[in-house]
């Protein structure tokens, strides 16, 4: 049996090689947890949306737990308002967050490790509710996706008991239960929208991927064919990869993108690491504090190309970019935009991933490129799209009315 292997990150060994990055004028840092005087050593952030959650030791004005613990604390980065979710003698670790709960790993001296979690929409109990098992076992590593919870979890007593994978949908009238094959070792779960994946011991010694379909109206544990990939990181958010990177004597955070290759985040004296990005944000650590830059200077709308050919129209594609309120259109018959198709200059085309242009020219050559407003933000231009439309149709007709893009379209990505 060939050997199966679980991705979480993209290898950019060609990109580290590379010769120095661009600047850093795409991004602009908006807040730290320097600002909160009263914690200290803040670190593993998570990010979704607007929402930031991450650890650190001591509290907020009127906490009673001392300085010694680690607490979860969470800020709303639209209003910047920093919250402390717990506040007790125990360590509260690991958080993570899918936007509208928070779930992390609580040590108890005297019960081990249990998950707990945090409605955002409140309702629940301060300190948030234990959905682990009321039991003599250690839970760890929860990773939470669209409102469903996945942990490890091994009973602990005298015998050697197996990692389990639970599951916990949050909001629903089941508790946890377990996923994976409780007779073999498992663990190191991650999840995404729509399905589960861990590693799992197999009878004959081997370790292989195994994956549970949310999405399924009787799901159950499979294992996962040859040459399955998951790429489900933090560090993340479609097209692109935030990391540290050794620049002289400090690390510092990049960005990359396989159209504007690294773009430099900080540059400072400091070390910079553990980075995680989600839609127009990026978080990471340095000298014991959180920081967050927004980075929607440096974002792309994906994939835009023209589809169903007219004479005088077509239609205007393109991949969502994460977040995105709306989407602003150019069209140009100048390959510099210096002046525009009428009605065509950031125009506003709504929420859609497409647009039909009409009252075109025939023979002739048009520009397009789009960018979004990502939470209030607008992002890059993405690569500009060389259209030239043609009289007539090629031989061999077209269907329903729309000529096909062979013989019709040519495609120039700068």
């Amino acid at each position: 049996m060939k050997p199966r292997s679980l991705l979480f990150s993209l290898v950019l060994a060609a990109c580290l090689l590379a010769g120095p990055a661009m600047d850093h004028a795409g991004a602009a840092e908006i807040w730290n947890s320097g600002e909160l005087a009263t914690i200290s050593d803040s670190s593993f952030p998570m990010l979704h949306g607007m929402t930031l959650v991450w650890q650190a030791r001591g509290g907020l004005a009127g906490a009673t737990s001392g300085n010694t613990d680690w607490e979860i604390f969470l800020c709303d980065l639209e209003s910047l308002q920093v919250t402390q979710l717990t506040d007790d003698d125990s360590d509260d670790t690991l958080p993570q967050t899918d936007g509208e709960v928070v779930v992390w790993q609580k040590h108890d001296p005297a019960g081990g490790n249990r998950i707990f979690l945090h409605s955002l929409s409140g309702g629940g109990p301060a300190g948030g509710v234990m959905i682990s098992p009321a039991d003599d076992s250690d839970n760890f590593g929860p990773k939470i996706a669209s409102g469903h919870v996945v942990w490890t979890s091994q009973l602990v007593t005298d015998s050697y008991h197996p990692g389990r994978i639970m599951l916990y949908e949050a909001g629903g009238q089941q508790g946890a239960r377990v996923i994976s094959d409780p007779a073999m070792d498992a663990g190191d779960p991650r999840i995404d929208g729509s399905k589960v994946f861990w590693r799992q011991q197999q009878t004959d010694g081997s370790v292989a991927l195994w994956y549970y379909d949310l999405a399924s109206a009787s799901p159950v544990a499979r294992q996962a064919p040859d040459r399955f990939v998951c790429n489900r990181s933090g560090s993340a958010e479609g097209a692109i990869e935030v990391l540290a990177r050794r620049d002289g004597a400090d690390s510092e955070i990049f960005l990359y993108s396989r159209n504007k290759g690294l773009t430099r985040v900080t540059d400072n004296g400091s070390d910079d690491h553990y980075p995680v990005i989600s839609e127009n944000h990026v978080a990471w650590v340095a000298d014991g504090e959180i920081h967050v830059a927004d980075i929607t200077g440096f974002l792309q709308v994906p994939g835009l190309q023209p589809q169903f050919m007219l004479p005088d129209s077509f239609t205007a594609r393109w991949q969502g970019l994460a977040g995105a309120d709306t989407y602003l259109l150019d069209l140009s018959t100048s390959s510099d935009f210096s002046s525009f198709v009428p009605g065509y200059h950031d125009l506003d085309v709504g929420a859609t991933t497409g647009f039909d242009i009409s009252g075109l020219k025939e023979e002739t050559t048009y520009y397009l490129r789009v960018r979004a407003v990502v939470n209030g933000e607008i992002t890059d231009y993405s690569p500009t799209v060389t259209v030239r439309l043609c009289h007539a149709a090629p031989a061999g007709g077209h269907r329903g009315g729309r000529m096909p893009l062979s013989g019709v379209l040519r495609l120039l990505l700068r």
